[in-house]
């Protein structure tokens, strides 16, 4: 799933709330890698609760690249090349380090969700208590985007504009997110039809952003392609041991 800055933010927060003592431990082991799939398939867990923890495990394996399939072989396999790619640093920059700062930021959270559960809390108050915190901070964009201003000429509605996208974007509202695409859409096709776009000075501005997105992008397919290549030579070599075994 897509990652929310409201989401993480009220993480953030609760973050602050349970200072702890001791050192968190590193993610990248075996035995955390089985607990976390465990709880994300524990029935009596409640499936809301379950999947609060999965939003932060979709971030991270989005954000270094990692993907996995239902089987725990293929989760562990995935969830250790995640966890060990934000341990050695071993994460590609983006525009600006976002997607470098956000691997980060979602190794921490998972920490922090497992660290709580040691001190006792239960996967479902953790996520109950985000909801409420989520709840708060939606209502205050909220407020913030009632009113738009009557100028489209000016900075005050650009401004307002720009965080009603990106507020779109990031928040959980599958209508609004697909709005806010088909407007950026067509405000991408409207330029690119205007003669007045292709302006040189444009085209800088626009250059390091088309450039990196091309990077991002074939990067990502050629991680996936080792990533894919990888699972296969696990799955290879389990059936192999099978086979030997039975030999």
């Amino acid at each position: 799933m897509r990652q929310t800055d409201n989401k993480r933010k009220s993480a953030k927060q609760t973050s602050k709330k349970r200072t702890s003592t001791t050192q968190p431990q590193p993610l990248s082991t075996p035995a955390t890698a089985r607990r976390i799939f465990q709880l994300l398939n524990d029935k009596s867990q409640p499936a809301a609760a379950r999947d609060y923890l999965d939003e932060w495990l979709g971030d991270l394996f989005s954000h270094t690249r990692a993907t996995c399939q239902d089987s725990q072989e293929e989760f562990t396999y995935a969830f250790l090349k995640a966890t060990k790619n934000v341990e050695t640093g071993n994460l590609y920059k983006g525009h600006r380090g976002v997607i470098s700062k956000s691997a980060r930021q979602n190794y921490k959270l998972i920490q922090n969700i497992l660290a709580r559960l040691d001190a006792g809390e239960t996967l479902e108050s953790i996520h109950a208590e985000a909801q409420t915190e989520r709840g708060e901070w939606q209502k205050k964009r909220d407020e913030e985007l009632a009113v738009e201003p009557k100028d489209k000429l000016s900075d005050e509605w650009r401004a307002w504009k720009i965080r009603q996208v990106e507020t779109a974007f990031k928040g959980e509202d599958a209508d609004a997110f697909e709005s806010a695409g088909a407007e950026v859409r067509q405000l991408l096709k409207g330029l690119m039809a205007d003669g007045d776009f292709w302006h040189t000075g444009n085209m800088r501005v626009l250059l390091p952003h088309l450039i990196i997105a091309r990077q991002e992008i074939d990067r990502a397919e050629l991680q996936d392609k080792r990533m894919d290549a990888g699972m296969k030579g696990a799955s290879t070599r389990k059936a192999r041991a099978r086979k030997g075994g039975q030999g």
